[in-house]
């Protein structure tokens, strides 16, 4: 909460559960949190970056967001605008994502169910070269050992499934 031009952490209400995804134009972190979980993904450009912050730093020992402020106004874009970057990094990089951090139990479907989603996807908005390209691409990052796996424990990906 921005009081007194400072940010104060708040805890939520009731002990609830804490979000996983925050806007990428408003939010604040702990420097300390943020760099004790390695700060941001670079391998992430552009989509997946917030959540996978979120998910690291719960996993680490979980993470307050602020309550009782304005809502943020994000513009979003138009489903009818076409974007190559989003189309195809939002394919790729939910291929990392999941590769990096899925337990294993759970790395196949959540491997699997993304790529058929991103292709129905693709073929629904008649897009179908930034996905492929996206999929293919993220695919041979993981192949050729570009991709780190380092998963987070069973509970916090489980904590994560909960709330999409």
């Amino acid at each position: 909460m921005l009081k007194d031009k400072l940010i104060h952490h708040v805890d939520p209400p009731n002990g609830a559960d804490l979000p996983f995804d925050f806007a990428a134009c408003a939010h604040g972190v702990r420097r300390s949190a943020y760099l004790s979980v390695g700060g941001y993904n670079e391998d992430l450009f552009y989509t997946q970056e917030e959540g996978d912050l979120a998910l690291r730093m719960y996993d680490h020992g979980g993470w307050r967001t602020i309550f009782g402020t304005s809502p943020v106004l994000h513009l979003m874009q138009s489903n009818t605008k076409t974007s190559y970057i989003q189309d195809y990094t939002g394919a790729r990089n939910k291929i990392l994502f999941y590769y990096r951090y899925a337990p294993l139990r759970y790395l196949p479907g959540r491997i699997a169910g993304s790529t058929v989603t991103e292709l129905i996807q693709a073929i629904k908005r008649r897009r179908i070269a930034p996905k492929a390209k996206g999929l293919l691409d993220g695919f041979v990052m993981v192949l050729t050992r570009k991709a780190k796996r380092t998963p987070v424990k069973l509970a916090s990906f489980q904590a994560y499934l909960a709330q999409r």
